[in-house]
């Protein structure tokens, strides 16, 4: 990687993209739930100030941080993204092809597309390595110099893989914390103890995070197979301003591109850490949707994790495949005709559609 000289371009360019995330932010924080924005504001107060996951923070000048984030994002006098420059030349904003052509030399790699609910992304980092081939691109991204609440730890566009190390490394420990309230027997405290978190968390933390995105590159080349199954009207579903079908189709997507090779791939490579960190960090929906493939793991998991008992999982994802891309097609089919069912509740869809 080309070493990173910060002259004017550069911290202009840093200024711009941060700009960009803050009025995103603006506009919309409102859609998170107090319980995650709060969550979200604390983790990226972190990242302001470079705070080390494992220290602790002072409760009141975190507050009084947020208030005033909150107080800059309200004095903000634009809803317009601002145009990049570099070296006197203009680029929009979600033009990421043409701006990464010129960062790629200069160490940098810029992300802009669209999250959870059409929510811009924005974020500029230091390329840690890019490659590319005749199916796909794929960009590690290291230090985060301009980024914002929504942190997607990997993402992908066309046929542009990224994967966001910092992102990955803040899920993992936050995903540690959160066990360590209770400390439950689940999959997790595999994780816990693999990585030996408990006595050595900092170093557990990096080994895990490495691992981590192996199994989000993994599922990124199998959403990119999800979308040669599925017709381009698959983007517009997404699109959906309606939560629960737009929250449902994406959960949808992820078990394709689990169910045909973050599973699989995991299996075939024998990576037991790995396994056990996929279901750790299953959420409680998508245990919901797909409560065989959570039973076929714990009934690995009793068995003592060996390969040769893996059958159960193998089974379910071979079922899993078939069952999540007819649901895809169901979906996508409600959504072109304008099925009443398209407007069913989360409770609705995952009683319906669970496997």
């Amino acid at each position: 990687m080309a070493d990173i000289n910060i002259h004017a371009d550069t911290e202009r360019l840093i200024q711009s993209v941060q700009f960009n995330c803050d009025l995103s932010d603006r506009e919309f924080a409102a859609d998170y739930t107090i319980c995650i924005y709060l969550i979200r504001m604390r983790e990226y107060y972190r990242w302001v100030h470079d705070i080390a996951p494992n220290l602790a923070l002072d409760q009141s000048t975190l507050m009084d941080w947020v208030t005033n984030k909150e107080a800059d994002w309200a004095a903000m006098q634009t809803t317009d993204y601002l145009p990049l420059n570099w070296k006197g030349q203009e680029y929009s904003v979600f033009d990421v092809q043409s701006i990464n052509t010129f960062l790629r030399p200069q160490g940098l790699v810029y992300s802009a597309g669209y999250g959870r609910f059409s929510k811009p992304v924005f974020m500029l980092a230091e390329l840690e390595s890019f490659e590319q081939n005749r199916h796909y691109s794929l960009t590690i991204a290291g230090k985060e110099l301009a980024r914002e609440l929504a942190a997607p730890p990997a993402t992908l566009q066309g046929q542009e893989i990224l994967i966001r190390s910092e992102a990955i490394t803040r899920m993992v420990w936050d995903l540690y914390e959160e066990w360590q309230w209770k400390k439950p027997d689940n999959a997790m405290a595999e994780v816990v103890n693999i990585y030996d978190f408990e006595r050595r968390p900092m170093r557990a933390l990096k080994r895990a995070s490495l691992d981590q995105q192996e199994l989000l590159i993994l599922h990124e080349l199998g959403e990119l197979l999800a979308e040669d199954m599925l017709s381009d009207a698959w983007v517009k579903l997404l699109s959906t301003d309606n939560k629960h079908q737009h929250l449902f189709a994406r959960a949808v997507r992820d078990y394709l591109a689990d169910c045909f090779s973050t599973l699989p791939g995991l299996l075939a490579e024998d990576n037991v850490p790995a396994l056990h960190f996929y279901f750790a960090s299953l959420t409680p929906m998508r245990k919901a949707m797909f409560p065989s493939l959570a039973r076929s793991y714990q009934q690995w998991r009793e068995t003592g994790a060996a390969t040769q008992t893996s059958q159960g999982i193998k089974q379910a994802i071979v079922q899993g495949q078939a069952h999540w891309l007819k649901i895809a097609r169901r979906l996508l089919t409600d959504f072109e005709q304008e099925n009443p069912e398209r407007d069913m509740s989360m409770q609705a869809y995952i009683e319906q559609y669970a496997l």
